[in-house]
């Protein structure tokens, strides 16, 4: 079994705790996301050219994924 130096061992715990800490939950509803709300007009082209308008995806989860090449 391959042991951790004092000082590795210490950054992973470090890291453990703060990544349990960031990922327990909280009542304060203040950053949660608002549903059943309306969505600003947006109309994007697809990959084929054609125009498609979110407004078509009316009360339906969409995931809109923005991708930049650089």
């Amino acid at each position: 079994m391959r042991r951790f130096s004092p000082l590795r061992l210490s950054a992973l715990l470090a890291f453990v705790a703060i990544l349990l800490a960031a990922c327990g939950s909280s009542s304060d509803s203040s950053n949660a996301a608002e549903t059943g709300g309306g969505s600003e007009a947006l109309v994007a082209q697809t990959v084929s050219g054609a125009e498609f308008d979110f407004a078509s995806l009316d009360g339906q989860p969409a995931l809109v994924w923005f991708w930049a090449p650089w």
